[in-house]
């Protein structure tokens, strides 16, 4: 189930130099398709589109985590510390982030640093930005090497055009070090790259245009909380690495396939370079060990302060919530007010209830009504609306632009979390017969755009794309129900006999 096939995909990888290509005369190396390979994914994951899972439970991912991780068959990961490596640095998933090893080699030709492939590291908002710029770039050069530009390109590896792509968003890479400039990922086996020295090897692309920091000539550059090690091409590895940082060594438990030196020291294997190696090991388990007895220590403290952010952001808001957006936040929290399943139950007949909404003032009684009505019966209910709000008492504020959420906020008219926008809607509802366009001479009645708004909400629900909830946490709800309602405002719904 958690194989994914990635549909449409141009370079087949094994044809290859195949003795079917050489008869034929097509050109060998079809098959160096990893760019495409990660590019679609990434607008899978964003938004569930052409893959084996489209629109379906499993389809768009992007709600199900904030941090993402493209990390290749021979790494191995420590997911833990990445959520340990962001909350270090206060990051937010809503912000812009790509990180991980970063080399500088090719900044002289190609104007962007990037991130090494054994693992690349990006926030939410960086996945979708990625995604929208690999669903808009051309494609019609995809058997050619990368240029520089952001489009399909024949190439060996993905970091460069990734990069690239990211940089027409504003996002660069950020290097995933420690304050001494110890490296969060190793590009290769720890018993190798451990025994590096800057001023010995000089300046090959490795080191190329990196800040300088004493460890680079010390050979003690790897982080002790360490997100990934690559270049692990035995599978047999990452198992002796789980006993390592996860189980019997760690746990000091006993494992007569340990193996132990004269003067006492435990292992998984006799790695290469035994002493450094494994001296570097256990900085990384005391390391762990430390990180995670915080975390236990702190949890609950953690999550009475969450509750009281969450309680504490309610409060602000002038816009009275209805009490069953809880449940939102709740999410937020890992935690869901659903009730629980029988075991081996799937949920059936679920009712997605999709209102086409316009925000304005005079339309609040209506918002609240339909909630203490049949909306709550629903088992998911959203309003979807144009992007702009308000009315000519109080103004119009686009809720695409950022000084008009700013306004509509001071102007009472904060969204709640229920109300979805939806984007590019062509034709505006607050300008249909008014005086400018009459005085202006433009066509009375563009606000009739109900059939536009429902065809946007139905993309959006199916997809999660083109509105304000695109690839995030209540982005794309087709999996979250199995029948769906269209009804108007004035409509009184009887959510339990659809099911």
């Amino acid at each position: 189930d958690d194989v994914v096939i990635l549909h449409d995909m141009k370079r087949p990888w094994h044809t290859c130099g195949s003795q079917e290509n050489e008869e034929n005369n097509k050109p060998i190396g079809n098959c160096r398709n990893i760019f495409e390979k990660v590019w679609r994914m990434i607008v899978h994951v964003a938004y569930g589109l052409d893959g084996s899972r489209d629109g379906g439970e499993h389809g768009s991912n992007a709600s199900g985590a904030e941090w993402f991780v493209k990390v290749d068959s021979d790494t191995f990961l420590f997911p833990e510390n990445v959520g340990r490596y962001v909350e270090a640095r206060k990051w937010s998933y809503n912000d812009q982030h790509y990180f991980g090893h970063v080399l500088n080699h090719r900044k002289d030709d190609r104007g962007v640093s990037i991130v090494a492939g054994g693992a690349v590291f990006f926030s939410r908002a960086t996945l979708l930005a990625g995604a929208d710029a690999f669903r808009r770039m051309p494609m019609d050069k995809g058997n050619e090497e990368e240029d520089g530009t952001c489009r399909d390109a024949y190439t060996g590896t993905e970091e460069m055009v990734t990069a690239i792509c990211l940089k027409e968003h504003g996002i660069s890479a950020e290097p995933a070090i420690d304050p001494e400039g110890r490296e969060h990922v190793s590009l290769y086996e720890v018993d190798d790259i451990i025994k590096y020295n800057r001023t010995d090897q000089g300046e090959w692309w490795f080191w190329k245009n990196k800040k300088r920091f004493p460890c680079h000539d010390d050979g003690d550059c790897l982080a002790y909380l360490p997100l990934a090690l690559h270049h692990y091409k035995d599978s047999r590895d990452f198992l002796d690495l789980e006993k390592e940082f996860y189980g019997s060594v760690m746990k000091g438990e006993k494992d007569p396939k340990l193996i132990r030196t004269k003067d006492g020291r435990v292992a998984a294997r006799r790695w290469p370079n035994f002493d450094v190696t494994h001296q570097y090991f256990e900085r990384v388990r005391a390391a762990m060990k430390a990180a995670g007895s915080e975390i236990e220590d702190g949890s609950e403290r953690q999550e009475e302060k969450n509750n009281l952010e969450i309680a504490a952001t309610k409060k602000q808001s002038t816009f009275k919530q209805p009490s069953n957006n809880r449940r939102i936040s709740s999410m937020r929290n890992k935690k869901s007010t659903k009730k629980e399943l029988p075991a081996n139950t799937q949920p059936t007949n679920r009712v997605y209830c999709m209102v086409p909404f316009i925000w304005t003032p005079s339309a609040f009684q209506v918002y609240h009504a339909i909630h203490a009505s049949w909306g709550k019966r629903c088992h998911i209910l959203n309003f979807f609306i144009d992007p702009v709000i308000g009315d000519e008492k109080v103004g119009f504020y686009n809720m695409t632009e950022a000084a008009g959420v700013i306004a509509a906020e001071k102007a009472n008219l904060a969204l709640p979390d229920d109300v979805v926008i939806l984007h590019d809607m062509k034709r505006p509802w607050h300008t249909c017969g008014s005086q400018e366009n009459e005085e202006n001479n433009k066509p009375i009645g563009n606000c009739r755009n109900i059939f536009e708004k429902v065809w946007r909400m139905i993309v959006h629900v199916a997809y999660g794309l083109d509105g304000s909830r695109d690839g995030g946490e209540h982005g794309s709800n087709a999996s979250g129900a199995e029948w769906f309602v269209k009804v108007d405002s004035d409509t009184f719904l009887f959510p339990e006999n659809v099911g």
